[in-house]
């Protein structure tokens, strides 16, 4: 018989090392998402930190790291890890319910569940994206070049515009660096705004996330910041979370002002011959769908996005949602459509403000930007 126990997130070294064990086994779990170091700098930085540990004859099968919003729980670091799953042996199925009622909540949400699901419900599968470099950065390259030409010329033009007009391109590379951490959070607080997207830094508890994983940074492990520059001219900067060989791509930004020469795909691509030259091979660019990535990462896997409910009323919501999309066929992938936006960006908000007066005004925005897609719903669709 499986049984759960919910703990602070102080595990214990005997955890701590099943957990790696595990790790190592599993290849659902490479990600730095799913490393024990990412784990222990979210337990000291976000609120409402816990673990479930899933037992079976008093002996640990699976963990699962999360952070609680009132009656809904949401995978620890929510919404800035990119990855989320159980730590567990492969092929370790357990029932999340019986998480949900040992930790009397009655929802689990999730965004980018890597590995088997089990028994909760997925409401949309997207993939994975990701460089894979075996034969290094050269033999990547003559290979892009091949597949999509005219981008790779273009960002050749690039490349030597933004030297001529501003001086030789370099690239640095910093751990625990303020200054330059805040000069990318300042650069995708004006994204936010221009997007019309929630402010995932104005909470206060991301940044220290991410300022905790810089100061225990090592070569091996931790956050790390890529910047480029032409002359003195900072184009554009990233912080990429490192584990070994594995690069995961987390927050790239760049002045809008040099968009003319493609700086963050600059970046990326001056990032790219540099780790190649590093033996790394793999660079994560996790499940999103800017047009840019088309043309340099491949699929290597789905993720899947969902919920596992245990609470009637909330089971009672979502089953009517489902009929009404039933009764509107000709307009059910709008409906659809506008559900998993709305879910979204609730989650987010959710994740971020654990204060009231936040919630409440990050709320009231998102509800003015959700009008107007509500009110398409009954437009026709031509």
């Amino acid at each position: 018989m499986i049984k759960v126990e919910i703990l602070h997130p102080d595990l214990r070294d005997a955890h701590l090392e099943l957990w790696s064990a595990w790790q190592g086994r599993n290849p659902d779990l490479t990600s730095p998402f799913f490393d024990h170091r990412f784990f222990a700098a979210a337990a000291r930085t976000v609120p409402g930190a816990r673990v479930a540990v899933f037992l079976e004859r008093g002996h640990p099968i699976a963990f699962f790291p999360f952070q609680r919003r009132g009656q809904l729980i949401q995978p620890l670091g929510a919404p800035l890890c990119d990855y989320h799953g159980l730590i567990a042996a492969p092929g370790t199925d357990v029932d999340l319910k019986l998480m949900l009622r040992r930790a009397r909540v009655g929802v689990l949400r999730f965004g980018s569940w890597v590995g088997p699901v089990h028994n909760a419900v997925p409401v949309a599968t997207h993939e994975r994206l990701a460089i894979r470099m075996p034969a290094g950065f050269e033999a990547w390259l003559a290979g892009q070049h091949q597949r999509h030409h005219k981008f790779y010329k273009n960002l050749g033009r690039c490349e030597r515009g933004a030297e001529r007009d501003l001086g030789p391109l370099r690239l640095e590379i910093e751990t625990n660096n303020l200054e330059s951490r805040n000069w990318i959070i300042a650069h995708k607080q004006a994204q936010y705004r221009r997007t019309g997207r929630h402010d995932v830094f104005q909470c206060g508890w991301t940044r220290d996330l991410l300022g905790q994983l810089s100061q225990t940074a090592t070569p091996e492990f931790g956050l790390h910041t890529f910047v480029l520059y032409a002359g003195d001219t900072r184009l554009a900067a990233e912080m990429v979370l490192r584990k070994g060989q594995e690069i995961h791509r987390w927050f790239p930004a760049y002045d809008p002002q040099f968009h003319r020469y493609s700086p963050g795909v600059l970046l990326l691509s001056a990032m790219l011959k540099h780790l190649g030259a590093e033996g790394v091979n793999h660079i994560d660019f996790g499940s999103g769908d800017e047009p840019y990535k088309r043309y340099m990462a491949d699929p290597v896997g789905p993720v899947h996005e969902g919920r596992a409910e245990t609470c009637l009323l909330h089971l009672a919501v979502s089953h009517g949602l489902d009929w009404l999309e039933t009764r509107m066929p000709q307009q059910q992938a709008r409906v659809m459509a506008f559900r998993n936006s709305l879910r979204r960006r609730v989650d987010v908000i959710s994740g971020c403000e654990t204060r009231l007066d936040g919630w409440l005004r990050a709320s009231a925005v998102a509800a003015v930007a959700m009008t107007g897609k509500l009110t398409s719903l009954s437009q026709p669709t031509g």
